[in-house]
């Protein structure tokens, strides 16, 4: 029932169903006999589910592998399966996986990632349940904040001005700040003038009081759906850059 692919050849196709999360796993087995899919598929099966949980599956060597199709709803976080993507790398020991298994984990999440607009958020199935999985540290592996997005790396970010983002005759820069719903403060007073100005011709007129609440949110959910982006409130930098050409571009 599975598609085995070299990590190289491998390519992520984004499903036509809403996702906005990939949940991490790792497969609870250092048994060589159970590295791979199949085994999952097997597993999963003598629970009573239709067939393996994880839409794709690691093996040791790094080989990526496919299990539930896309298109379907996973089975691999009780109470998070709509909306998200899960991938599971074989394995129980931290000390055991393999720099194999990371890169091929590093391709595939780098993949989603920009079918995604650079929005996808990458999570451990440990953070919602009492169990120590993934047992290795993906935060680090994928080089996440603490929210689960992936960090720009260093140098690709732009900088922008401090008081009014971007004030262009300010000297003082910092870089992008990245928002998200209950944050406060100057720079999300920046941010709903900006998406007033650039969601104008929507009906977009927000009380610009810096705090990061469910109409901000919406906002800039409807907003990026305008501009090709992935819907969710999350703003990083190249919103940022998006909302402040939509400005200059009408001020014109």
């Amino acid at each position: 029932m599975s598609k085995q692919q070299e990590p190289a050849m491998f390519h992520f196709a984004k499903p036509a169903r809403t996702v906005h999360t990939t949940w991490l796993h790792c497969s609870a087995s250092d048994n060589p006999k159970h590295d791979d899919v199949s085994v999952m598929d097997a597993w999963h099966k003598a629970r009573g589910w239709s067939g393996v949980g994880y839409h794709f599956f690691i093996k040791r060597d790094g080989t990526v592998q496919t299990g539930r199709p896309i298109n379907r709803i996973g089975a691999h976080v009780a109470g998070h399966n709509t909306g998200s993507i899960g991938i599971c790398l074989h394995g129980l020991k931290e000390d055991r996986f393999t720099k194999a298994q990371f890169e091929s984990l590093r391709k595939l999440c780098r993949q989603i990632n920009a079918a995604y607009g650079l929005q996808m958020r990458f999570r451990g199935h440990r953070e919602v349940a009492a169990k120590a999985c993934p047992v290795f540290d993906y935060r680090k592996v994928l080089g996440l904040d603490s929210k689960g997005y992936v960090i720009e790396p260093v140098g690709t970010r732009e900088p922008v001005r401090l008081n009014a983002i971007p004030d262009t005759d300010s000297a003082a820069t910092v870089n992008y700040p990245e928002l998200d719903i209950g944050d406060r403060g100057d720079a999300v007073k920046r941010l709903q003038e900006l998406l007033n100005s650039a969601g104008a011709f929507m009906g977009i007129d927000l009380k610009v009081d810096g705090i990061f609440g469910g109409q901000t949110a919406q906002a800039v959910i409807d907003l990026k759906q305008e501009y090709d982006l992935y819907p969710t409130p999350v703003v990083v930098a190249h919103v940022w850059r998006t909302l402040i050409a939509a400005e200059k571009a009408q001020a014109a």
